[in-house]
């Protein structure tokens, strides 16, 4: 595929619901499917309005922009590919959304990314990356490193249903779990200390 071709996806929910997120055709970049999408919104209605989210590998934008356009009160995205970071700048501006926050980085490049963001702690954290690439315990181990979230906060974990059994931190909580197709589908609660 031409990196000129793209490819589009509606937000399914909240004040932008309907919209399209368009995205160019990259290998790797898979958005997550409505079906998936509208199961994870559904575990997590009662708790994006009003957070911090960060969408570390966001690829098209389409967990990210669901978030937000559900009233999260800021959402950072992350990509480094900077067609799609490009991309993901451009939906933003057009549907209008003051509430996302996009960088142009690699997610997995410690402070770097971590200094650029007005928020330094997340209450939601998605890590989707591409399921060739085997980025997920990287991911995981560096959010720990980097101290991202908040008290209680909600990590929503994408991977391929045959993926390797990923070793969490000891005070997560693997809160919900479902395969759907070829698409594993882990939100952890990341519990707070007593």
């Amino acid at each position: 595929m031409s990196i000129n071709q793209r490819s589009s996806v509606r937000i399914i929910s909240g004040g932008k619901r309907g919209s399209k997120i368009h995205f160019p055709s990259l290998p790797g970049l898979r958005p997550s499917g409505d079906r998936v999408r509208e199961t994870l919104f559904s575990w997590l209605q009662t708790s994006i309005a009003g957070s911090r989210c960060l969408d570390m590998f966001a690829g098209s934008g389409a967990l990210g922009f669901e978030a937000a356009s559900r009233s999260a009160a800021r959402v950072a995205m992350i990509e480094k590919n900077r067609n799609a970071a490009k991309a993901l700048q451009e939906n933003a501006d057009r549907l209008q959304f003051d509430n996302v926050d996009v960088l142009a980085a690699d997610a997995l490049v410690g402070d770097t990314f971590k200094l650029k963001l007005a928020a330094r702690q997340f209450d939601l954290l998605f890590v989707d990356p591409p399921f060739s690439e085997n980025l997920h315990q990287t991911a995981i181990d560096l959010v720990q490193q980097q101290q991202l979230l908040t008290p209680d906060a909600l990590v929503y974990v994408e991977s391929g249903k045959r993926a390797d059994t990923l070793q969490v931190p000891d005070h997560w909580q693997l809160f919900r779990e479902k395969v759907a197709g070829e698409v594993r589908m882990q939100l952890y609660r990341a519990i707070a200390a007593e």
